[in-house]
């Protein structure tokens, strides 16, 4: 469909413009993902660690929830 839409001066601009935009940030799209992986990696180990009395419990069932991020 877009590029049936460069067929027309009106719209052609507007297809161009689009595609540079998303040429342009591809990079920070990929350090934005880089980060979200680290904070999430981040958060797992963490989550992985905790033992004992700072478990975090369910209260309906009293035991110990392994895949609550705090």
């Amino acid at each position: 469909m877009f590029y049936w839409m460069r067929l027309f001066d009106n719209t052609a601009g507007f297809l161009e413009l689009i595609n540079q935009t998303i040429i342009s940030i591809e990079g920070f799209t990929i350090m934005l993902v880089i980060c979200i992986f680290a904070f999430a990696n981040f958060f797992f180990i963490i989550n992985r660690n905790v033992t004992g009395e700072d478990a975090i419990v369910d209260d309906y069932t009293h035991e110990p929830v392994s895949n609550v991020l705090i």
